[in-house]
This record gives C-alpha cells, sequence and structure tokens, in this order.
C-alpha cells in the first residue's frame, strides 16, 4: 500500500521537473529575443541622437539599418502568430543581431565614414 502513494508522487515529481525545465529554456530563449529586440531599438536610438547632433549621413544610414531590423524582430520574433516556433523566434532574432553587428560597419563605410 505504501509502494502506491509513493508511484504517483514520483511521477508528479518526474513530471513536474520535466515541466519546470521545459518552462526556464522558454522563460530564457524569451529573454534573448526580449534582450535582442531592446539592443537593436537602443543602437537605432542612439543613433537618431548621433545624427541628430552632428548630422553625419553614417549616422543617418545607421539609423536605418537599426531600426529595420529592430522593426523586423518585433514583428516576427516577438510576435507568436508570425513565427510559431520558439526556437525559430530565438534564431531569427539572435541572426538580426549577427547580421547588424557584421553588416552595420559596412553600411556605416558606404554612407561616407572613413
Amino acid at each position: 500500500m505504501n509502494k502506491k502513494m509513493t508511484d504517483p508522487l514520483e511521477s508528479t515529481t518526474a513530471v513536474s521537473v520535466l515541466s519546470a525545465h521545459k518552462y526556464g529554456s522558454q522563460w530564457l530563449a524569451g529573454w534573448v529575443i526580449l534582450l535582442g529586440n531592446v539592443f537593436l531599438f537602443a543602437s537605432s536610438l542612439n543613433c537618431l541622437f548621433r545624427w541628430l547632433s552632428y548630422g553625419f549621413a553614417w549616422d543617418a544610414a545607421a539609423l536605418v539599418f537599426s531600426l529595420t531590423l529592430a522593426l523586423l524582430v518585433y514583428f516576427f520574433a516577438m510576435e507568436r502568430a508570425r513565427i510559431a516556433s520558439l526556437n525559430g523566434r530565438l534564431l531569427f532574432s539572435v541572426s538580426a543581431l549577427l547580421v547588424w553587428a557584421v553588416f552595420l560597419p559596412l553600411v556605416m563605410r558606404l554612407a561616407g565614414l572613413q
């Protein structure tokens, strides 16, 4: 009788541990997506203030590039209706950050930065 009492508790505990692990990975992926989006919006805000202060064309180009990526991440990775998979949304967000890091210097050089 004691054996029957502990089996449901053990299976419930195992299920709760698995669901907690799944929730933990979803929580982390959600935060990575959110922080990536905040980083891109902050970059565009920084470029906006630099462009308004100094008026350089490369700051305007960086503003447009950063804001475009931030809006793409906002509308595709933050909204669950666009990309249903959490891993797909995470991949999209991290890819946008990598595209920003690789191509922002190129965009600014094309706009006249020396």
